[in-house]
């Protein structure tokens, strides 16, 4: 997915429209992996060598399906086997292909979604935004490296072209958490919503509209089935038991 967003900025001279987008995350994938412990506590496995575009296949932006994706031990499992390591803290970046074991725990990961579901949230207005913004540096900034001692990048420049009145910048994440937080800083005020029907599946959305309310139109349309039972449904329920006795004393 390849996000863009204008960025306009000023010097004494000149002002330059500058656009930046984020590149696709190329990550390893587990060779294998299971849950393990009481109640399925951790999610381990072994990192294989297969580096590719994790989400070349995905119909919806990667950041609609994480925020949305099932918070159980069978969910956290099955989302690291298709797109790999969240990593938020950097433990298994390698520009080498890795050979290594991994594991960590499922709270942590569901932890980290509640995390992004609140950046996501905060979208609703331009104070919360503002606020989320800030907080979501210390996500995008370079993070320590658990039991290594060193640091890995953070959001790095992938490269720059097109110098001149309309530069353009590819910025690209070094993990899979850094690179869904980067995709929430391309989105205005008010893009980044939660269905109004109140038994969607998958709540959060991106809105097209600065109208819209519902994720989709099966869920407009199932809520305004129930409003319209909720005012006519009693009427109509007496109306067809009256039509019933009629054609019996037929």
């Amino acid at each position: 997915m390849n996000t863009k967003v204008s960025v306009l900025e000023s010097s004494t001279m000149k002002r330059y429209l500058a656009e930046a987008g984020i590149a696709a995350h190329l990550a390893y994938l587990p060779e294998h992996a299971e849950l393990r412990g009481r109640r399925s506590h951790e999610v381990c496995g072994v990192l294989g060598k297969e580096y590719k575009d994790v989400f070349a296949s995905l119909k919806e932006p990667p950041h609609k399906v994480f925020v949305n994706w099932s918070p159980t031990p069978e969910g956290v499992l099955a989302f690291t086997r298709l797109y790999g390591l969240l990593d938020p803290n950097g433990k298994y970046y390698w520009e080498d292909p890795p050979d290594h074991k991994f594991s960590f725990r499922v709270a942590s990961w569901l932890e980290y979604q509640k995390y992004f579901q609140g950046y996501w949230d905060g979208n609703s207005d331009g104070a919360n935004w503002d606020v989320v913004r800030t907080s979501l540096e210390t996500d995008l900034m370079p993070s320590q490296v658990i039991g290594i001692g060193d640091r890995h990048q953070g959001i790095i420049v992938n490269y720059l072209s097109g110098l001149g009145p309309r530069p353009y910048i590819s910025l690209a994440a070094t993990t899979l958490w850094q690179y869904l937080c980067a995709l929430l800083i391309f989105h205005s005020v008010g893009d980044l919503r939660h269905c109004e029907n109140p038994d969607c599946p998958a709540p959060r959305f991106i809105a097209r509209r600065k109208d819209q309310i519902f994720c989709s139109g099966d869920c407009a349309g199932l809520v305004a089935k129930r409003r319209w039972w909720a005012k006519h449904g009693e009427e109509w329920r007496k109306r067809r038991k009256q039509n019933k006795l009629k054609r019996r004393t037929r």
